[in-house]
């Protein structure tokens, strides 16, 4: 997994690289991902994130960020097919005044997920190359 993000002037752009593990179940997968962050000033931060996906009627994807307790997922979005092999947000994800909105892109055997926060003090992308193991 490789991320890439560009920042506003309230936060740093930089690029990290990381693992994931995977937990298959009937109609989710959940990404358990972790790594390290590079940003501008050279320092390394680490991160955890977990994601989980489910996929939807007419194949649409839900994206969803098990909190605290796996057993109440916080639904961040819903991917609808746009074309060919890319698919975007329905609707936004609101987190106080920020919205959040993603694309999906999948090519061959990987995929590409990216993110865009806009708000009153945010103006971010996050990108993040999945690979096969």
């Amino acid at each position: 997994m490789i991320r890439t993000k560009k920042g506003s002037a309230f936060s740093q752009s930089g690029r990290g690289m990381g693992q994931v593990n995977k937990e298959i179940h009937t109609d989710t997968v959940v990404y358990y991902e972790s790594g390290r962050w590079g940003v501008e000033t050279g320092k390394l931060i680490k991160y955890k994130s977990i994601n989980e996906w489910e996929l939807k009627n007419n194949f649409n994807i839900g994206l969803a960020h098990p909190r605290y307790e796996k057993s109440s997922p916080i639904a961040l979005v819903e991917l609808a097919p746009a074309s060919g092999h890319r698919w975007e947000s329905k609707t936004p994800y609101l987190c106080d005044n920020d919205q959040y909105t993603a694309d999906l892109v999948i090519t061959g055997d990987m995929f590409s997920l990216q993110w865009r926060i806009e708000g009153p003090e945010k103006n971010q992308q996050i990108l993040t190359h999945y690979f096969p193991e």
